[in-house]
């Protein structure tokens, strides 16, 4: 037993100096990796101060950049010298209404429904429309605008806005997100816009076409219309000059449809080619003859009927009686 118990005590010893000399070795490596640690600590918080000190710079340039734009707006609608007005009928979309927009950006105030407004004031119930002639009064007193949906002008209390020079715009087309194409259904900013270049003030125009991405297309599509307009004496003269412009587009398009390779009642008709292009062939003529007349007459009327409704027509007429 005695010799057990020793052979016991040496194998304990003997494991005792192993996991001692394991321990050394195991905290020498701890005390090498912590200071691994802490050089790599170090190195690591100065590239983290150093990519932080590069994003505050950042920041601050950003924030530079902001603050000069913003600083650049406020002096626009500060300096902005003509005197601008609406009635928001509040019928619209606000986040389509370019009027309501105007409004938050600072150049338009907004009036109460009974509130007068001594400017020139654009409107569709007005009976006169706007010339160069107005510029005066623009300048001096400023430019208003209904803030109304077109598909509600039925709705809209007109009687209630009281304004001293209410005027018409004369035919041009709008180039909005929501009445692209349509002629005469302009936005405020439109609206706002014409007048301007009509009263000989475009610059003011071009400032608030600006605030919107879609802004700079409607002096583009419009510039023939509206340098023609620009050029007249006053308001009686834009009536006139709009109404020889629409009745020179009428026969125009009246006479492209006569000639329009589309017309079945040509003898050339192929929706594959354009006129000429198809040879003549004897074999067809006497059929062609015979559905002629009854081809034409049907042409005739649907181009009747196509006018008849036209919104030109209608908005001419209403000028007209002015």
């Amino acid at each position: 037993m005695s010799r057990n118990s020793r052979k016991i005590k040496t194998e304990i010893s003997k494991s005792s100096a192993k996991t001692s000399g394991h321990n050394k070795v195991k905290s020498g490596a701890k005390s090498r990796h912590s200071r691994m640690s802490k050089e790599e600590c170090f190195l690591h918080e100065s590239d983290t101060f150093s990519s932080a000190l590069q994003n505050s710079d950042n920041e601050l340039d950003e924030n530079n950049s902001e603050n000069d734009s913003n600083s650049e707006e406020v002096d626009e609608v500060e300096n902005f010298p003509i005197d601008l007005a609406m009635w928001d009928l509040i019928q619209c979309d606000p986040k389509k209404c370019s009027g309501r927009k105007l409004a938050r950006l600072g150049f338009v105030r907004t009036l109460r429904l009974t509130q007068r407004f001594t400017g020139v004031v654009l409107t569709p119930v007005a009976t006169k429309c706007i010339g160069p002639d107005d510029r005066e009064v623009v300048e001096k007193c400023g430019l208003g605008v209904v803030d109304c949906s077109w598909a509600k002008l039925a709705e809209t209390p007109f009687s209630r806005m009281k304004c001293a020079h209410p005027r018409l715009l004369p035919y041009l087309i709008a180039t909005n997100p929501i009445n692209y194409g349509n002629p005469c259904k302009l936005s405020c900013v439109e609206a706002f816009a014409a007048a301007f270049w009509i009263v000989g003030l475009k610059e003011y125009g071009q400032i608030l076409l600006g605030k919107f991405k879609w802004g700079h297309s409607f002096y583009e599509v419009n510039e023939e219309l509206l340098e023609m307009y620009a050029r007249c004496k006053d308001g009686s003269e834009v009536v006139q000059k709009q109404n020889e412009f629409l009745k020179k587009e009428k026969e125009s398009r009246l006479n492209d449809n006569s000639e329009d390779f589309f017309n079945m009642s040509s003898k050339n008709f192929n929706p594959n080619r354009m006129v000429g292009e198809m040879p003549e062939s004897d074999e067809y003529d006497d059929d062609i003859e015979e559905e002629k007349d009854e081809d034409s007459k049907s042409i005739k009327d649907f181009n009747h009927n196509l006018t008849k409704q036209d919104d030109i027509d209608l908005l001419k007429t209403k000028l007209e009686n002015i």
